[in-house]
């Protein structure tokens, strides 16, 4: 799990030209047109390809945002790029695989901080964390929602 793959559960709704590898930049997702039940029908993909997951995460997932996982790499590097390829020929056009720092901490006090130290010292910022400990042998999730209007029932 040394890999993160990303993926936007939506197309863009306006484009931008760019030069050369970035012509037509996607700068604007309508969350409208993100279809109901996305991120269901994405891990639905997931596991009926056999793909763990060991993290994952995100900001406004269905409503034009992005999801992040990790998936259990079988000790095959290239695991995570096997399934952004495979999210991409099941029409997710928008998928990436990024190399995150990784550390593992003991679930103590203090952990995640003496963890990020050694970025910190060498002037990095952050720009996202994922953390999940197990309690109890369960490991927690907690979601946020929103409620849409005219979509149907949400929780």
């Amino acid at each position: 799990m040394h890999q993160q793959v990303k993926a936007f559960l939506s197309k863009a709704s306006s484009t931008s030209d760019g030069s050369g590898a970035m012509a037509l930049v996607p700068v604007e997702i309508d969350p409208f047109e993100v279809r109901e039940g996305a991120l269901l029908g994405l891990l639905d993909l997931l596991a009926d390809k056999g793909y763990n997951l060991r993290m994952a995460g995100g900001a406004g997932i269905e409503t034009g945002g992005e999801f992040t996982f990790a998936i259990d790499d079988e000790g095959n590097e290239q695991r995570a790029s096997e399934c952004a390829a495979m999210l991409a020929e099941n029409g997710y056009d928008r998928v990436r695989v990024v190399e995150p720092y990784m550390c593992e901490v003991e679930d103590r006090v203090g952990a995640l901080r003496d963890c990020l130290k050694e970025l910190r010292s060498a002037g990095r910022q952050i720009d996202e964390i994922f953390v999940g400990t197990p309690r109890k042998g369960k490991v927690p999730i907690q979601v946020t929602t929103i409620v849409t209007v005219g979509r149907g029932k949400s929780r």
